[in-house]
């Protein structure tokens, strides 16, 4: 076991949204956490109405609504949701509300 404390941690921070890199990389901002896999975890606060892009060439994607409420495709999803992405297509979440999720 490692600790990392949470200034170790990169943090985006967008007007409308907030992304701590856990782990992994995310739009070329790199995790320290040494992992032994190329998994990505996300933490990320979004504003109600903020989008969020997530690539299509991420693999093995799904993400966790911890609190509020999304749209993917004309389709809304509640909090406490786990929702498994299709692999190889480019996925844009709206928060219908303040939200915050794990990729």
């Amino acid at each position: 076991f490692k600790h990392y404390d949470k200034t170790d941690i990169p943090v985006i921070e967008e007007s409308q949204s907030k992304l701590h890199i856990a782990a992994g990389s995310w739009r070329g901002v790199a995790s320290p956490v040494i992992t032994y896999n190329d998994g990505l975890c996300v933490e990320c606060r979004l504003q109600q109405q903020a989008t969020l892009h997530i690539p299509a060439e991420l693999e093995e994607r799904a993400i966790h609504v911890l609190s509020g409420k999304i749209e993917i495709g004309n389709i809304s999803y509640d909090d406490a949701r786990m929702l498994i992405l299709k692999p190889g297509k480019e996925v844009r979440i709206t928060a219908l509300t303040p939200l915050h999720l794990v990729i």
